[in-house]
């Protein structure tokens, strides 16, 4: 489940990569998942159990893994697509000199610190270098989750994840 969740973002990401559109925000906070096919007939995102007329309580239609959902990357301001909300990324533009950086590997980093999991541990790693030239593009890393739904037995993509900040 979450291996498909990250895949659509790497895809998100590359497509606007390949458009020259650098999201420069994308963390967890604006990955957004589309509950539709789990909730056809909605819910209260307050209340996620809560019917839209308050009148009960509402279940999902099926699972995440038994209908997959769609999961989709925010723009909430184009203030954040021209600066960003996190600056802790190494090889984050130079205010002074905005016109200088390359902002796809700031993507990359961000990406990498919003996985944090443990069975992507070297993945993630690579995506959280220092160096912003030493990083993988969004190509390279849009392959491995793919590969690693094969990769691994089939029992340790079903155990909980574990989460970790590199930061």
């Amino acid at each position: 489940e979450v291996v498909e969740c990250f895949r659509q973002v790497f895809e998100g990401i590359q497509f606007m990569q390949q458009h020259l559109v650098a999201h420069r925000d994308c963390t967890l906070m604006n990955i957004m998942l589309d509950p539709t096919k789990m909730y056809p007939k909605g819910f209260l995102p307050e209340r996620p159990f809560m019917k839209l007329d308050f009148n009960g309580h509402v279940s999902p239609s099926c699972t995440r893994t038994a209908c997959w959902p769609r999961y989709y990357l925010m723009i909430l301001d184009m203030l954040w697509i021209l600066r960003g909300a996190d600056k802790t990324a190494p090889g984050h533009c130079n205010p002074e000199a905005p016109m200088e950086c390359i902002p796809f590997p700031t993507d990359i980093y961000y990406l990498g610190c919003t996985i944090g999991l443990d069975f992507l541990r070297p993945l993630v790693e690579d995506m959280v270098k220092e160096n912003p030239s030493e990083r993988p593009t969004i190509d390279d890393v849009n392959v491995t989750p793919s590969t690693v739904a094969y990769t691994f037995r089939f029992a340790p993509l079903c155990t909980s994840a574990v989460h970790y900040d590199y930061v």
